[in-house]
C-alpha cells in the first residue's frame, strides 16, 4: 500500500472513533494527522504477516490497547491477503493506527512449461558425446538417449518436463548419419 492509502485508511478509523469528548472539533470533521509511514508496525498483532489457513482470530489482529477493522482481501499468487486497520483506544502515549495483513490459504504454485533449449540445434558427429549443457530453457530435462532409425539415421533425444501442471515437450538434435 502506497503512504496515501495509509493515511486515508488512518483518517477513516479517525472518523469511526469521533465522539463529543474526542479531538475532533466537530464529530465528523477531522483534524489534519501526519503521514503515517508505512514501517510502523508497532499496532499490529501477531498475526501481522503469518499465514494461515483460514482467518486468525480477532484477538491475534492488533495488539492490546488497539482494536481491528477489517478493511478487506484480496487474491494475490493463490492466496487471500487480508487487510485490517488497528486503531488506538487512546491516542495517549503516541499510539498511531496501522494497516496491518497476513496471507490466508495456500500459495498456488506457477506453472512452468517444458521448453527445449538451445542444444536442438547441435547436430552430432561419430564420436562426439551426448549434449549436456542448453538441453531446456525451461522446465526439467529427463535423460538424453541416442536414437537411431532404420535408415541409419541418428540423433539424441530427450524431454523438457513442465512443472507445477505445466505441459511437457520432446527435442531433438538434428538426424545425421
Amino acid at each position: 500500500m502506497t503512504m496515501v492509502a495509509i493515511a486515508i485508511l488512518a483518517l477513516i478509523f479517525v472518523i469511526g472513533t469521533c465522539s463529543a469528548a474526542s479531538s475532533c472539533s466537530v464529530c465528523g470533521t477531522v483534524k489534519p494527522t501526519p503521514t503515517i509511514p508505512p514501517t510502523i508496525y508497532k499496532s499490529c498483532g501477531p498475526a501481522n504477516g503469518g499465514t494461515f489457513a483460514s482467518q486468525p482470530s480477532t484477538s491475534l489482529l492488533c495488539a492490546s490497547g488497539y482494536r481491528a477493522g477489517i478493511i478487506g482481501e484480496q487474491k494475490i499468487n493463490g492466496y487471500t491477503v487480508l487487510f485490517w486497520g488497528c486503531n488506538p483506544y487512546s491516542t495517549r502515549g503516541g499510539k498511531t493506527p496501522s494497516v496491518c495483513s497476513c496471507r490466508i490459504g495456500t500459495e498456488k504454485p506457477v506453472a512452468i512449461n517444458g521448453v527445449c533449449g538451445s542444444a536442438i540445434q547441435s547436430m552430432i558427429m561419430p564420436g562426439l558425446p551426448a549434449p549436456t549443457q542448453n538441453l531446456c530453457t525451461s522446465g526439467t530435462n529427463s535423460k538424453v538417449v541416442k536414437k537411431t532409425d532404420r535408415y541409419g539415421f541418428s540423433w539424441y533425444e530427450w524431454g523438457c518436463l513442465g512443472q507445477n501442471g505445466g505441459t511437457s515437450c520432446i527435442c531433438k538434435t538434428r538426424a545425421v548419419r
